[in-house]
C-alpha cells in the first residue's frame, strides 16, 4: 500500500510543494519514503491556511485552494497509478513521473524535407548560437525556401 502526502518544506516565503511517497517494500518489510519537489509553488502563509481542514470563507483563498486541490489530486492519482504498474520505485522514477506531469511530451511528426525541418532546427539551436548566427541561418532558410519554390 502506498500513500502520497504533500508538504511545504521550504525555508523561503514562496516555495515548491514537496511530494512524499511512502510505501512498504514487500521483500524486506521495511517502509520506504521518497520525496521530490513539485513545480507547484505557494506562499508559506497560504499553505498554512489551506492545509488546515477549517472552512475557508475568503473567496480568493477558496479559489486558490480549489485549483491547488485539483492539481494535487491529479498528481496523486498519477503517482499511485504508476506505482501499481510494478516498476522499480526510486527517486529517479518519481522525478520522471513529475517531469512527465508538468512537461507532457507532444509527439510531432518530423518533416521529411530539409525545408520543412529547418524551422525546427532553428528553434532548437536558438539558445546555443549567437544572435548573428541565428540571423544568418534564417537568411539561408529564406534562400533555400525560394530555391525550392522556383525549382
Amino acid at each position: 500500500m502506498a500513500t502520497v502526502k504533500f508538504l511545504y518544506r521550504s525555508t523561503k516565503d514562496i516555495g515548491p510543494i514537496t511530494l512524499r511517497l511512502t510505501f512498504t517494500h514487500t521483500a524486506e518489510s521495511k517502509t520506504i519514503m521518497i520525496e521530490e519537489k513539485t513545480r507547484i509553488t505557494i506562499t508559506r502563509g497560504d499553505w498554512i491556511k489551506l492545509a488546515t481542514p477549517k472552512r475557508i470563507k475568503d473567496a480568493k483563498l477558496k479559489n486558490i485552494k480549489m485549483k491547488l486541490d485539483e492539481q494535487l489530486n491529479q498528481l496523486e492519482r498519477l503517482v499511485l497509478t504508476k506505482y501499481n504498474d510494478g516498476e522499480i520505485i526510486n527517486k529517479k522514477w518519481l522525478t520522471d513521473i513529475l517531469d512527465s506531469f508538468f512537461d507532457p511530451e507532444i509527439k510531432k511528426e518530423m518533416p521529411s524535407t530539409v525545408v520543412g525541418y529547418f524551422p525546427i532546427y532553428l528553434e532548437a539551436m536558438k539558445n546555443q548560437i549567437t544572435k548573428t548566427t541565428h540571423t544568418r541561418y534564417g537568411t539561408a532558410y529564406t534562400f533555400l525556401q525560394k530555391y525550392a519554390e522556383d525549382t
